[in-house]
């Protein structure tokens, strides 16, 4: 992990999240934020969530998250783009979401956060 995440990670911690991070043998690092808020029309108010940071971040875009596998829309069906990946000795509901642009001047993993609440509040 670059001294880099790591700072954005204590960023993250100073406003409130609980994160965590695993680093991979291919470099890579698995980030969960445990708790994360959800916004109202979802089948629980919080889910872990699950960010891969590429090796070369933030040069390198962050891309896709995952929440806890049992994650449903109020009539019980899966969000729109959503399959269910193994990572981390447990099951995850990935949310196929891609960033348009990264700029890694002013991109990170704060701001990809920022991106999966506004994919979360489509609420499809």
């Amino acid at each position: 992990m670059t001294a880099l995440l790591e700072q954005h990670l204590a960023r993250l911690r100073e406003d409130g999240f609980e994160v965590e991070s695993h680093s991979q043998p291919d470099g890579w690092t698995f980030v969960i934020v445990r708790k994360y808020q959800l916004p109202e029309g979802y089948s629980k108010s919080h889910a872990d969530m699950l960010l891969k940071v590429p090796p070369p971040y933030p040069n390198a875009s962050l891309d896709m998250f995952w929440v806890d596998e049992d994650l449903r829309l109020p009539n019980g069906a899966m969000p729109a783009n959503t399959t269910v990946e193994h990572y981390l000795g447990r099951n995850w509901l990935r949310f196929s979401w891609h960033p348009q642009n990264w700029h890694p001047a002013k991109d990170s993993i704060i701001t990809f956060i920022a991106f999966v609440a506004r994919r979360l509040s489509m609420r499809n």
